[in-house]
């Protein structure tokens, strides 16, 4: 038999694919927008952007990050693994009022040669706060007015203007009314296009010129106000006729009216008299007869008195003595109200003949009022976004007091946050300012208490007070800040869904919306991650949402961003890191990196059959590995570090196809797990089958008799060989020997032919036989020795013709051997020859005429 040896080896190889620069960075978005507060936002607030991707590799990715020049920002950025983040870093107040917007360009590049870039277009529209007050074109308007103008009558237009934005730049006007002002009675402003008109009769010689302080306020949600005085001069118009005051005369006396008015001018005259106010009653003023010279002992008969129109005057005199003395209290606030100089202007009359002498009572002021408040406590709201300088005016004290009497002077209690200004309007009119001299911090301290002392000039001085609370209304100005400066946590794989893995917790020192904080992953956050967690806006915990698997991810770096609710809002970003615990969810699984489905049975020791891999980690990765018992094949196992453990079938004894076939192995790896978990492998080796039988004759000789004169194509004799091996190694076809089988073929059909014919003939054959069998040793042996024996009959065949007896001797004999004379001339050997098969074949002998 002949068969092809096939024989299989395996090559493990791997293709690294060189990256190449053919990819540029790319943002998101080609325009980015954000909005910022003006003036709220410190110097270091960060404002993440969103990172620009590169799918190249290595030195051909994202690299770095540059911004364009400006004033405002600058740029930090945050490296993430392969990942880099920029931040905008505010280093620079905004203000709207300057610059409405700002135009930035961020630019990526990565590390090709040449490098690539991409770019993004970043606008930030400044947010208005109200931080201006509304400004008056003027600080006074002076304008004249004439008196008895009619109702309505416009009398000047106020202008204020306000920077700000919106309802923060919105200007109403009103009067200031924190003093008492007889022109409020007067006149009226509209509180939208700040005009003066008058709304009641103006009348010069009730007053010829009203001051009146004017204050534009804006909208904003705390209110700013700007001030302004408005000086109205009343021009005197003639509308009033000549009047006489008669205050006592008889008809008798008419006729006389030249002469008395001749008298008068002689004789008349004016004493002045200064008393203080409050003195008791029937305190003496003066002595009236004595000072005017007029006879005491006329008194009475003259009738001499005051003439009042008052049930209860001021002033008395006593007829007996002429002596002026003061009939009740007088309080000089009362009766001359704000006037500098008090006079009660006297006449005191003589009848029989008439006289008339005029007596001036001046009151003079005693330190007898503190100075008030209109009320005993005030509270103001103030932006803790109001610049330094801003000033708030304050109501101020009434002293009925008057000259050093009156307000001299206001003390502020010490503090950090404001002074104090005073405004000096002439006629004791002094009204008090509050000025901011440092930014307010809601955050640092949410009002301010402060005492307001107005002091007159007495000595010692009298004083008022008012507490003052400044209560500083929020602004957003603070960004979320998270109580952890880092959040880590552990997490064990195939964690049920719906487990809260974190609560993370960011506080704003702001109030309200401005306070209120929500969650929210970074934008650069992948949507794997948000497919295993979620993240509650409003508490901040992180809930399982998606299978954890710690083969898959054994960590997660999760940005979360803590957002306040204003109107620009502000942002802070935290990372959590989730560290996966591995648990012993996995059993090993047989991973086969080189396997040969059949082994030829000659295959040296050595081959490595198969390799197996566990997805847990650590103590819990294949620990060992077994193989069930066998004669054939033993174990070893390599460590290959990273919880990796390669195992190799050794052969080692020979294997053999024609006693097994194939050998069923089993092999199983156990983790470290407890209780540990393993995992199997049916391993088959199929025995590859190469040509190491020869066929085998069923039978060591086969025996027939032929009957001479047999027709020619009769069967002789059927033989059968058999071969172990399988395939083409194991298919068998007969032939009679090269060579020497061709000769003895020859001479087979020659004695059949010349036996058929005649004894003759066949006593000649025999001659001849016997002839070729005497030949020398040598020269039969060069018949025989191309003969190869293996692998073809070597079996004798008799044959019996009559009593003859001849002999196919088969080349069973090893080359070279000799043909003992006799034999040797009869022997037909088979030549060698093969098919694919394993089948026995028969040999058919015929003979041909």
């Amino acid at each position: 038999a002949r068969g092809d040896v096939v024989r299989m080896v395996s090559l493990l190889f791997s293709v690294e694919i060189t990256d190449i620069n053919d990819h540029s960075p790319n943002f998101p978005e080609k325009v980015k927008r954000l909005e910022i507060a003006e003036n709220l936002v410190s110097q270091g607030t960060r404002f993440p952007l969103d990172a620009a991707r590169d799918p190249d590799v290595g030195v051909n990715s994202l690299r770095k990050y540059t911004l364009s020049p400006n004033d405002h920002f600058e740029l930090d950025v945050k490296t993430r693994g392969e990942d880099k983040i920029p931040f905008l870093i505010l280093k620079k107040p905004l203000d709207r009022e300057q610059k409405l917007e700002i135009m930035l360009v961020l630019t990526a590049f990565d590390g090709g040669k040449p490098v690539r870039s991409g770019t993004v277009n970043i606008t930030i529209t400044v947010i208005d706060v109200n931080d201006n007050a509304p400004v008056f074109e003027r600080q006074v308007y002076t304008v004249t007015l004439d008196e008895n103008a009619p109702l309505g009558t416009s009398v000047l237009r106020l202008h204020a203007t306000d920077l700000d934005d919106g309802a923060n730049g919105q200007v109403i006007y009103t009067f200031d009314n924190s003093l008492k002002n007889k022109a409020f009675d007067l006149f009226e402003v509209d509180a939208v296009t700040g005009e003066i008109t008058i709304k009641g009769l103006v009348d010069f010689e009730e007053q010829s010129v009203y001051e009146i302080d004017v204050q534009a306020s804006d909208k904003g949600q705390v209110t700013l106000t700007g001030h302004c005085s408005v000086v109205i001069n009343v021009k005197d118009v003639n509308d009033n006729a000549p009047e006489m005051d008669v205050t006592s005369l008889s008809g008798q006396w008419v006729v006389f009216m030249v002469a008395l008015v001749l008298f008068w001018s002689e004789g008349a005259g004016q004493i002045r008299y200064s008393i203080f106010e409050e003195l008791k009653e029937g305190t003496v003023v003066g002595n009236i007869v004595k000072d005017f010279g007029i006879d005491l002992s006329a008194l009475k008969d003259r009738g001499f008195r005051i003439v009042s129109g008052s049930t209860e005057p001021l002033f008395q005199v006593n007829q007996n003595d002429g002596i002026l003395y003061v009939n009740r209290k007088i309080d000089r606030e009362d009766v001359c109200e704000r006037s500098s100089v008090c006079l009660i202007n006297l006449k005191t009359v003589l009848e029989n003949p008439l006289e008339i002498h005029y007596v001036a009572v001046e009151v003079l002021d005693v330190n007898d009022h503190s100075p008030s408040f209109p009320e005993k406590e005030k509270r103001l709201e103030m932006s803790e976004s109001a610049l330094q300088g801003t000033r708030f005016q304050l109501h101020a004290a009434d002293d009925p007091d008057s000259g050093q009497y009156s307000v001299q002077q206001y003390k502020l209690s010490q503090n950090d946050h404001f002074r104090l200004e005073v405004k000096d309007r002439g006629d004791d009119r002094k009204t008090p300012i509050l000025v901011l001299q440092k930014t307010l911090d809601r955050e640092a301290l949410k009002s301010h208490k402060l005492m307001l002392t107005a002091l007159d000039g007495g000595k010692p001085p009298r004083s008022g007070e008012i507490r003052i609370t400044v209560d500083v209304s929020d602004v957003n100005d603070n960004a979320p800040v998270f109580t952890k400066d880092v959040y880590s946590v552990l997490l064990n794989e195939n964690a049920p869904l719906g487990t809260t893995v974190i609560q993370v917790n960011a506080t704003d020192l702001d109030e309200g919306s401005n306070g209120e904080v929500i969650y929210s992953f970074a934008n650069d956050v992948q949507g794997k991650v948000r497919k295993r967690f979620d993240l509650d806006p409003k508490t901040g915990e992180i809930i399982v949402t998606g299978v954890i698997d710690y083969e898959e991810n054994k960590i997660y770096e999760i940005d979360i961003q803590a957002s306040d609710k204003g109107t620009a809002a502000l942002t802070t970003e935290k990372s959590v890191v989730i560290k996966i615990v591995d648990v012993n969810d996995n059993a090993p699984e047989i991973e086969v990196t080189s396997l040969s489905k059949a082994i030829p049975e000659d295959s040296r020791p050595g081959t490595t059959l198969n390799a197996a891999h566990d997805r847990d980690g650590g103590i819990y990765s294949i620990q060992q590995y077994k193989l069930s018992p066998n004669d054939h094949f033993r174990l070893e196992v390599k460590d290959r570090g990273e919880d990796r453990k390669t195992p190799t079938l050794i052969l080692q004894k020979a294997l053999d196809r024609e006693a097994k076939r194939s050998h069923r192995l089993l092999l199983t790896a156990i983790d470290g797990g407890k209780p540990p978990r393993s995992g199997d492998m049916r391993i088959t080796v199929d025995v590859l089958d190469v040509n190491d039988n020869t066929p085998v004759f069923t039978k060591e000789v086969y025996s027939v008799t032929l009957n001479e004169n047999a027709p020619l194509g009769t069967t002789v004799i059927q033989i059968n060989a058999t071969d172990l091996d399988e395939g083409s190694n194991g298919e068998i076809i007969y032939s009679f020997a090269n060579d020497v089988g061709g000769r003895n073929s020859v001479t087979f059909y020659l004695i059949i032919t010349l036996g058929s014919v005649s004894a003759l003939f066949l006593i000649s054959i025999i001659v001849l036989i016997v002839m070729q069998c005497s030949k020398p040793t040598d020269y039969s042996s060069k018949y025989l020795q191309d003969t190869n024996c293996d692998g073809t009959l070597c079996h004798s065949i008799q044959y019996r013709s009559g009593d003859k007896r001849y002999m196919l001797v088969g080349p069973r004999m090893s080359i070279g051997s000799t043909i003992v004379p006799g034999s040797n001339g009869n022997t037909l050997v088979l030549p060698e020859r093969r098919r694919v098969s394993g089948e026995v074949r028969s040999l058919k002998l015929t003979f041909n005429s």
